[in-house]
């Protein structure tokens, strides 16, 4: 997932499930030098101690942000370069779509393209579903309500709130990960079954690796070719944990020598990996790094 170190960082934090997904915003700039740049922005002087009249009228016109407003949004996005690409997209399952749909139509005119792209029928329930795209365009997500009959245990997972807020997205469902050579898909499924103990579905064209935190609820991390596909050499880290503890002790007895291994012992409780690779060659065949858990891991959100 997006993760970066650069000025313009991000993390996104879904803690539900085995599959933890992060994405965050951070910045190196100093408060002052933020608040100074916000106020430049918003044509502030500090002198005369008020806003301009026409620019202050002016944003509150969700409609009209071209000239000085288009190119100050512009300049908030930053070197486009550094935004990280996820070559794929992300499935999120919340609880009121009219939430993020009333959200992203709000702050549109803070960016200089559409967040919400497009829409689509519902599995479940909820009057539609949600494409959504980063301010970057680069990161898709796709947002639906999550079945009705799932929503206590969701909650039941998920992180505590902050008083007098509510807890909208409970979920990342599924993840697609697009890859460019077919060929891969076999080593792919070789690394997930041989290496980590998971269950796949296996395909000519792609990959289904599957995750169980809880009874009646399913996640997956698909891999599928396309020959369009982005590529990228660093698209973000995967944390998993490890449905029991002999599953995870497999798993760091697999990995342990393997290219990319980072680990001390089964007792830590965590081992790493700088990609997923093929375990009969030895050889990196997607850059995806992992981060492998136990269940009795001090951050696991299901705790037994």
């Amino acid at each position: 997932l997006p993760h970066i170190t650069s000025k313009y960082h991000h993390e996104l934090q879904f803690s539900i499930g085995p599959t933890q997904l992060r994405f965050r915003i951070m910045s190196e700039e100093a408060d002052d030098d933020v608040k100074a740049s916000v106020e430049a922005d918003v044509g502030f002087d500090r002198e005369k101690g008020y806003l301009d009249l026409m620019e202050n009228l002016k944003r509150c016109d969700p409609f009209f942000y071209e000239g000085k407003d288009q190119a100050n949004n512009e300049k908030r996005l930053g070197d486009y370069s550094q935004a990280q690409q996820w070559p794929g997209h992300f499935s999120l399952w919340v609880d009121d779509i009219r939430s993020p749909y009333d959200t992203f139509n709000s702050c549109k005119s803070q960016f200089t393209r559409e967040l919400i792209v497009g829409t689509f029928e519902p599995h479940f329930a909820g009057e539609q579903g949600l494409e959504i795209r980063d301010p970057w365009g680069k990161n898709r997500f796709l947002a639906e309500e999550a079945p009705p009959s799932l929503l206590d245990t969701l909650r039941k997972y998920a992180p505590k709130p902050e008083p007098g807020q509510t807890l909208n997205t409970l979920a990342v469902i599924g993840v697609q990960y697009n890859v460019k050579a077919v060929t891969s898909i076999a080593s792919i499924a070789s690394f997930y079954t041989t290496c980590l103990q998971a269950a796949v579905d296996i395909t000519p064209e792609s990959c289904v690796v599957h995750f169980s935190p809880e009874k009646d609820f399913h996640q997956t991390l698909t891999f599928k070719h396309d020959d369009q596909a982005h590529s990228s050499s660093n698209p973000g880290i995967l944390c998993v944990y490890a449905s029991t503890e002999e599953q995870f002790r497999k798993a760091f007895e697999a990995s342990s020598g393997k290219p990319g291994f980072n680990g001390t012992s089964v007792a830590h409780g965590e081992f790493r990996l700088d990609g997923c690779f093929d375990p009969k060659l030895g050889q990196v065949v997607v850059p995806l790094k992992h981060v492998i858990r136990s269940p009795r891991h001090p951050e696991c959100p299901v705790q037994t």
